[in-house]
């Protein structure tokens, strides 16, 4: 059991990694956020985030679904025996952190199918590619 919880455990901190990774560390270089930027100031956030293009959007997706492809995928290697539960569990954490992004800082409305609807199936994607057709029936 504690193996269990600790390939999903590991698997979540392995997706937030990842996507920070994604999203801050390469998207932050390629889109950099101005220097002034407060992000605890919503008008200032709104303003920021209408005015962004496409492609540090992208940067974001790209973070919410390579990140449980990834982390699921560790999860799967240190449980394979409990690969869709871990992998379900792992795509749902990231939903739910997307969940909370988008409710904090305005985005635009393709994002919340995006962050909402694919986390799980790229984490059961990742899981499957780590155990192999040996594990998926």
């Amino acid at each position: 059991m504690a193996k269990k919880i600790l390939a999903v455990v590991v698997g979540v901190i392995v997706s937030g990694i990842v996507s920070g990774i994604i999203e801050m560390g390469i998207g932050h270089q390629v889109y950099p956020p101005p220097a002034d930027l407060d992000i605890t100031n919503s008008e200032m956030m709104g303003e920021y985030m209408a005015n962004l293009p496409i492609g540090a959007f992208l940067f974001v997706i790209a973070g919410w679904l390579i990140g449980p492809l990834v982390g699921a995928f560790v999860a799967a290697k240190i449980a394979p025996d409990n690969w869709r539960k871990s992998a379900i569990s792992i795509g749902v954490a990231i939903a739910v952190f997307a969940l909370m992004s988008l409710w904090m800082i305005p985005h635009p409305i393709w994002m919340w199918f995006v962050g909402l609807l694919l986390p799980v199936p790229m984490a059961y994607i990742g899981a499957m590619l780590s155990v192999g057709k040996r594990k998926t029936a």
